[in-house]
Order: C-alpha cells, then sequence, then structure tokens
C-alpha cells in the first residue's frame, strides 16, 4: 500500500491572532475563509463599467510590441492590447491554459497528418484606425512565428479565400493552434509602434504608459475578452518600496511583478482580512531531475531510478527555492508529479512512489536499491546549471541521496553551455551525465504544450533535443498526437494529460522536485478576479474590474493595500 505524505504546511504552523474577550479566535493565515479563491473561481464577478486600473511593477514590457511579450506576465499584459489567431481562454486558474479562437472564427483544420491547417478569419475585426485587418496582415504575424521560433517550420502561407488562408508545415504539429496563441504571431502591419486589435490601445508610453479604450474593438467579435475599465495606467518605479507605497496610499491598485513580493508573506500570516484576499498560486516553474538514456548501468534499473524518487528531500529543494521568502511554503511546494500548476492535468495529490513526509522515506529507497542489485549504494554524476538557487538544490539533493549510500559527483555548468549540454544527447553521453537538474516553466500553453517538447518520442535521436532523458513511450507518442490533448474541453486536456503524467512517472526517467509559487494580493475595490494558468497564473488583467470607492473594511490594526 502506497500512502501519501503530509507536508507540515502554513496552515499548521500559524498561531492564530486577533482573538476577542469571550469569542473564538478568528482563522488566519492559509486558514482565512478566501484565502487562494481566485485561483479556480472569479472573485466578485460582475461590478460596474468604467473607472481606471492603476498598475505598478519594477520593470517594463519594452515597447509593447507582441513580439517583446515573452514572459507570462508580459503576455498578460499584451492580452490587453493584441489579438491574436487564438488565445487563451477566460476560465479560472489551470483552466484557462486552454487554447480557444481569437481573430479565427474557430480552431484550426488541419489536414489528416497535420502538415497543413485552415483558418477562417472573423469578420468584423479592426485595427484601432478603424481599417480591417486582412489575411496578409495575418500571414506577417504567422511568418514573424516562424522566424523566432525552431519548433516550428512554415512552408507556405497560402491564401483559401478572401477570408481564409492556409499554412504549410514542413512538419507535422498535433497543436499548431497553441503555437498561434503566441503575442509573436499576431498580425503585423506597417509603421512604428504598437497597433491595437484588442479592447484598449496605448495612448501615451513613458514612466507611465496610458491604455485607453480602443473604440474600433467589438465585444461581439471576441469571446474571450470582457474589460470594465475605461482606462488601465501602467506605472514603472525603481523598488518594491515604491510599490509599497503606491499601493498602500491608493496611487495604484494592483502591483504586476512576474515574481513573489516575499513583503506579503507575513502579512497573510498576520492579518485574516488581507489572508482573505490573496493566493498562493503556482506559477508553473517545476524543478525536476532527468535521468539520461546513456545514464550509469545502475540507474537504466528503473527500482534504482525509483530509489532517487524516494530518497530525495523535497522539503530540502523547496527551501532552496524559497530563497529570502519565509516560511518557505509560500514561495515553492514539494512536487511527485510532473504537471505544472498552470496546465489542465495539474495533480498535486498524486504520488506513485513512497516520500515520507517530503523529506524522503529512505526505507522504501533502500528496498528499492535492494530490488536492483546496488543494496550497498552506487554512485552517480549530476549536473546542473551554475548559479546560486541551483547550487543549494544539488546540494540539497546530493545530502538527501547520500543516507541511503547513493554518492554524488556534483558537475556545475555554465547557465549558457548548460543549456547547450542538456539539448545534445550526445553531449550528454560524452559528459557521462547520469542526473541533470532542470527548472523549466511551459512555453506553449496547454497540456501539449508542456508534455511534447519534454517526452515526445519524435525528439529521440541524435540531434538538439528538449527531451533531455530520451524517452520513448509508444502510448505516451499515441496520446501527444491525438485530438483530445488539444480539446478546447479542459476536462478532456485534464484527463490526456494525466495519463501521461503517470505513464511517464511510471518510468522515473523524469523525477519531480518542487514547484515554484508566488503570492499575489487583490484589494477589496477590484472585481472579476481569477488567475489564469497560461499568464503563469497571475490575474487575468483584461478581466479586472474596479469599484469606486471600495467597499467599507472592517480595520484589524493593519493597513490593507
Amino acid at each position: 500500500m502506497r500512502l501519501r505524505f503530509t507536508v507540515v504546511t502554513i496552515a499548521s504552523l500559524v498561531i492564530v491572532s486577533g482573538c476577542s474577550s469571550g469569542g473564538d479566535p478568528k482563522p488566519t493565515g492559509t486558514l482565512a475563509p478566501g484565502f487562494n479563491r481566485a485561483i479556480d473561481h472569479v472573485v466578485t464577478p460582475g461590478g460596474p463599467d468604467g473607472g481606471i486600473l492603476r498598475l505598478v511593477s519594477t520593470r517594463g514590457c519594452g515597447d509593447w510590441l507582441p513580439e517583446q511579450a515573452i514572459s507570462p506576465w508580459c503576455v498578460n499584459m499584451q492580452r490587453l492590447v493584441t489579438r491574436q489567431l487564438m488565445t487563451y481562454g477566460p476560465d479560472a486558474g489551470r483552466l484557462g491554459a486552454v487554447v480557444v479562437a481569437d481573430l479565427a472564427a474557430g480552431a484550426g483544420r488541419p489536414n489528416e497528418d497535420r502538415t497543413r491547417w485552415t483558418y477562417e478569419l472573423r469578420s468584423g475585426v479592426r485595427w484601432e484606425n478603424g481599417e480591417p485587418i486582412t489575411l496578409e496582415e495575418v500571414a506577417e504575424g504567422i511568418r514573424a512565428l516562424d522566424e523566432a521560433r525552431r519548433d516550428v517550420a512554415v512552408v507556405e502561407i497560402t491564401p483559401e479565400s478572401a477570408t481564409s488562408l492556409s499554412v504549410t508545415l514542413r512538419e507535422p504539429a498535433t497543436d499548431f493552434d497553441a503555437l498561434l496563441a503566441l503575442p509573436v504571431s499576431a498580425p503585423r502591419r506597417s509603421g512604428d509602434g504598437p497597433y491595437a486589435s484588442g479592447p484598449f490601445r496605448v495612448a501615451s508610453r513613458g514612466t507611465t504608459t496610458v491604455f485607453e479604450r480602443n473604440t474600433q474593438w467589438d465585444a461581439e467579435t471576441d469571446e474571450v475578452r470582457r474589460p470594465k475599465v475605461d482606462r488601465v495606467e501602467f506605472t514603472v518605479v525603481s523598488s518594491d518600496d515604491e510599490i509599497a507605497d503606491a499601493l498602500s496610499s491608493g496611487r495604484a491598485d494592483l502591483a504586476v511583478q512576474g515574481r513573489m513580493d516575499s513583503s506579503l508573506a507575513q502579512r497573510v500570516l498576520d492579518d485574516p482580512s488581507f489572508a482573505s484576499a490573496s493566493d498562493n498560486p503556482g506559477t508553473g516553474r517545476t524543478a525536476m531531475l532527468a535521468v539520461p538514456a546513456y545514464s550509469s548501468a545502475a540507474l537504466l534499473d528503473v527500482d534504482c531510478r525509483r530509489a532517487v524518487y524516494s530518497a530525495v528531500d523535497r522539503l530540502g529543494v523547496v527551501s532552496a527555492l524559497a530563497g529570502d521568502v519565509t516560511p518557505v511554503e509560500f514561495a515553492a511546494a514539494p512536487a511527485t508529479s510532473l504537471s505544472p500548476a498552470t496546465i489542465p492535468s495539474f495533480d498535486w495529490s498524486y504520488q506513485p512512489f513512497a516520500v515520507g513526509d517530503g523529506s524522503g522515506d529512505l526505507a522504501a529507497a533502500r528496498a528499492s536499491l535492494e530490488r536492483c542489485g546496488y543494496g550497498s549504494g552506487l554512485g552517480i554524476r549530476f549536473a546542473f546549471a551554475h548559479t546560486a538557487v541551483n547550487a543549494a538544490i544539488a546540494a540539497s539533493v546530493s545530502a538527501s541521496l547520500a543516507r541511503v549510500g547513493i554518492t554524488v559527483e556534483r558537475m556545475p555548468v555554465d547557465p549558457v553551455d548548460y543549456a547547450v549540454l542538456t539539448a545534445s544527447p550526445a553531449a550528454m553521453k560524452a559528459a557521462r551525465v547520469d542526473l541533470a537538474l532542470l527548472v523549466r516553466s511551459p512555453v506553449v500553453s496547454g497540456t501539449w504544450g508542456f508534455w511534447y517538447p519534454l517526452v515526445s518520442g519524435a525528439l529521440v535521436g541524435p540531434g538538439p533535443s528538449t527531451n533531455v532523458a530520451q524517452l520513448r513511450i509508444p502510448s505516451v507518442d499515441i496520446l501527444l498526437r491525438s485530438s483530445e490533448i488539444t480539446s478546447t474541453s479542459p476536462g478532456i486536456q485534464e484527463n490526456v494529460g494525466r495519463m501521461i503524467d503517470r505513464l511517464v512517472l511510471d518510468t522515473c526517467s523524469y523525477i519531480p522536485l518542487a514547484t515554484v509559487q508566488t503570492l499575489l494580493h487583490r484589494p477589496a475595490n477590484l472585481t472579476n478576479v481569477t488567475t489564469n494558468g497560461a499568464l503563469g497564473n497571475e490575474y487575468d488583467l483584461v478581466q479586472l474590474g474596479k469599484l469606486t470607492p471600495p467597499p467599507p473594511v472592517v480595520s484589524t490594526g493593519i493597513r490593507l493595500n
């Protein structure tokens, strides 16, 4: 019988505060009602139209051109201005990672071998100056995608009618729709600066960039964006202290950072009202171990790989990822399955092999070593990109494996060189790498977007590959080619992704360690608040509304944002 581990969480550590004489203490920390509510729900739906949404950050997104929107938080901002043939759905949390039609009238129609995709342009879509978006401008965006990415090769773009075109690819693509949801694929027109096809236009740029409503955007042509405010102001400041001051003074409504604000953690612990309006979602960034196909003879035995799975101290990895965030559980969480929290197949509860309380199950690991014939231990070489965080992860993994007799030779590699190393099966074999540390986020949204580059058998071979373990599982490849994996139904994608997760985990060729999390706060004056997995589980900015003035808040002695 396999037992799930129990991690000591924030909820079991917090000291309840705010007691009144003769009354019960108020739940606080992660026990506060409403904590994490926006991860899978829309908080304060509806609300009035109008108002100004004021955002603040310590960094900008370049010139607000779609090709510059690469990180999830910049993609989130770009969603205000830019539309593509396809985009990310409006559902809450990980379900929002499903790709749906945007400028296209529907999903792409592939031929039988998925080398040719046909799209119908939705009628009535216009640029901010009122001119219609043309097929040639759509084609220019697809050409830009082709130039920007190595995982797609466009052979030809052919007009099929006055409103449709087809894209011929050199290789089959199961989910070309997902690639066309990337901002870089947005239609292009000549001229300098960003040109809006979405509900907002860039009215002015500077320290504060102003986005005003695009009067040429028609809600009837857009099934995803439901903007409420009239204007968005995005201000770049120089420090986190300035962000805190802008929020507390009311000059800003929301911080948009794309990273953890460590100052929020203690406020969540101390103040029930603040905690009730906060969320702690996974960002999609996952730390895992890859066991290359050319590893030592010992690790070619699945039981030896299972010993690594059971022996590793995931709580130590969480501490390494957390850095200066206290408590560490706000910054990262131990992982026993591979699907990140930003895609439909995420399942925090699945655990195929024993891991104890999260720090490792040494008895299970030793039993696995006995089964693979290495009961007295073994030696392995462990490569990782040499950063401070990765070095801390590697030290924790090495120390935890040593407890069961697995001695580790650590191999720090310059990050640039490491990317080259892990992409080359021949280089990995020559370097005699037995374990490789991967810390990665999905680049392409959805279930296929995560799993294909990690485990596709089509990526096994001597050439460059993102399938670091060089894993080939025929049943997984069938699922990766199935139409169900790209379904617009989040439930169908969830089922397919979880089947892949279980099949891959059974081999232990990839061993999950921990997932990175962020901490968000939603002020009481915002409406329609929900996270979106495709946007790194940040709040979906284009959907936000604003109450003016904010509703009254019962004071707890701590000023709220």
